[in-house]
């Protein structure tokens, strides 16, 4: 996967979190769709470095045609 427009966005000395656009591929079942949604992720310092605690990107009508939906 890869991220273009990416915002980041710090909420405290030890948090922040990004927005962007996801860009790849995805096989579901024997389909391969391609994947072109917003995302959001969440970050958290720790004592070993940034951590990512929530990931969220949209609903991709891709996605929802493979599983037939």
């Amino acid at each position: 996967m890869a991220v273009d427009d990416m915002v980041v966005v710090p909420i405290s000395e030890d948090a922040a979190y990004t927005l962007g656009t996801e860009h790849g591929e995805a096989r579901i079942g024997d389909e391969t769709v391609g994947i072109d949604w917003r995302v959001t992720n969440i970050y958290r310092r720790e004592a070993d470095g940034w951590k990512i605690v929530h990931h969220h990107t949209d609903f991709s009508s891709e996605v929802a045609q493979a599983l037939g939906m």
